[in-house]
């Protein structure tokens, strides 16, 4: 496979992989707040729905967003399956680079209330990513760390020889 074919299956096997997980947060988060009730997911909500939305909300966020993580990166194992990087490691780095930001981001939300307009959400999602690349990145970084000796801390950047 050329690098060319390699990048496009990559990029579509990621955009699939985040789309499906996300599908499945939304699914999550009306699931917590509706339960089996099917026909309400599509209704306007009602005064006690409203009410529970924010611990809906961060409920849906804590089972949601991990699992959206593994199902990201579960679909960039797939392209992964010959290479020499443990893929039960690479998708784990999809739950834990989603629960990083929401452990940093809450203490905050805790403290002075929800952070206005889409700062939030951004920052978890955006957050999130980032850190799935940087829990991705320290693989392939300790990989050759293993491979090569004078590496320091699996950084490539690091090179002491």
């Amino acid at each position: 496979m050329t690098e060319r074919a390699f990048l496009i299956k990559w990029i579509l096997a990621s955009g699939a992989g985040m789309a499906l997980g996300f599908l499945m947060f939304i699914n999550i988060l009306f699931f917590l707040a509706f339960g089996f009730e099917f026909e309400r997911y599509w209704i306007e909500p009602s005064e006690g729905d409203v009410e529970n939305a924010e611990q809906i909300l961060r409920r849906g966020l804590a089972i949601g967003l991990p699992l959206a993580g593994a199902i990201f990166t579960s679909f960039q194992a797939v392209l992964l399956r010959r290479s020499a990087v443990d893929l039960r490691l690479w998708v784990l780095a999809g739950p834990l680079g989603f629960i990083v930001p929401l452990l940093l981001i809450w203490p905050f939300t805790a403290i002075w209330g929800d952070i206005p307009g889409p700062v939030e959400p951004f920052t978890i999602v955006g957050g999130g990513l980032i850190g799935v690349a940087f829990f991705q990145w320290y693989l392939f970084a300790a990989k050759a760390w293993d491979q090569r000796a004078g590496f320091f801390f699996g950084s490539p950047a690091c090179h002491w020889g």
